[in-house]
């Protein structure tokens, strides 16, 4: 039996006099894929931060290899582009260099080693043409595969993405996708915020629900029952009948720093038949011939 590479324990994060996060108690083994799941403001961005130390911990535990949050070398964090300063004039193989930092140390160059470590990060995305391109000039799906790209020239055992698919086309989408798989594959923990749970319950072994707490730990057919959906989603679930099976819809709300998101609703858990992993929309689920659609609170038909 392998040793967690992060454990957590009754974890509470609040901001301000608000809880963003409560009661979640993990523990993730090398080699697993998770997705971290729930609506918008739920607090799956808050997690991944408080892994890493971005946010205080206002309650419980969280170890990383036995070491607090932020203390261990061996974390890869993939933040949101949207929080990113795009006009900062460097360079995609610059930025990827970045993550081989505490291996070089100080004023030191960085050498062979490094130098393959970001040619083998470029490859794995797909972008060594862009290595020597502004990152001002990247297109979304160019930034989100340089992003993760430093992340697996830091040669992490864990490794974060928050929301690392949002707003990718189908083939940018599906090569990260890939990423996770192979990370996964040779060992490296992957923790990934995520919107589209057809893909959590098609891609990973393992699926966290939260709604301000954690609703649910384990393998996707069990965190993402119905009854563990509507507890998350509430009135904003919708259950569609159709002739391939069931299809649960939800309306996402607000971000965790409580802006308005904006998102279509997104397909999130299908029946027998399953689900395509990327880009299914409540628009397809109304599309389904014969569908009838339930209301999560008071089973009330639309």
């Amino acid at each position: 039996m392998s040793t967690p590479i992060l454990t957590v324990e009754d974890l509470t994060v609040r901001y301000g006099t608000r809880v963003a996060l409560s009661g979640v108690t993990l523990t993730v083994d090398p080699g697993r894929r998770v997705a971290v799941v729930g609506p918008n403001g739920s607090g799956k961005s808050t997690f991944l931060k408080a892994i890493v130390g971005l946010v205080e911990i206002n309650g419980g535990r969280i170890t990383v290899h036995d070491h607090a949050p932020g203390q261990d070398r061996c974390v890869a964090y993939v933040p949101q582009r949207a929080g990113l300063d795009w006009r900062f004039p460097v360079t995609v193989e610059d930025v990827v260099l970045m993550a081989r930092a505490h291996r070089v140390g100080w004023l030191r160059r960085p050498g062979t080693a490094d130098h393959a470590a970001v040619d083998a990060a470029l490859s794995a995305v797909g972008i060594t043409d862009l290595a020597h391109r502004r990152i001002r000039d990247l297109s979304g799906g160019q930034q989100q595969r340089m992003l993760i790209a430093r992340a697996l020239a830091q040669e992490a055992r864990l490794v974060l993405m928050d929301e690392p698919l949002n707003n990718l086309d189908q083939g940018s989408a599906e090569t990260i996708v890939d990423v996770m798989d192979n990370l996964a594959a040779n060992g490296v923990a992957v923790l990934v915020a995520l919107h589209d749970l057809a893909l959590a319950e098609a891609r990973f072994d393992t699926v966290l629900l939260v709604s301000g707490r954690m609703i649910a730990y384990g393998p996707p057919s069990e965190a993402l029952s119905e009854r563990n959906l509507i507890t998350a989603y509430g009135a904003g679930l919708q259950v569609v009948d159709g002739t391939d099976g069931r299809r649960v819809v939800s309306d996402p709300g607000c971000c965790d720093d409580g802006h308005a998101a904006h998102l279509p609703p997104v397909v999130v858990h299908g029946g027998a038949a399953g689900l395509p992993s990327v880009g299914w929309t409540a628009g397809d689920a109304a599309g389904l011939s014969g569908e009838s659609v339930t209301r999560g609170h008071g089973g009330r038909r639309a």
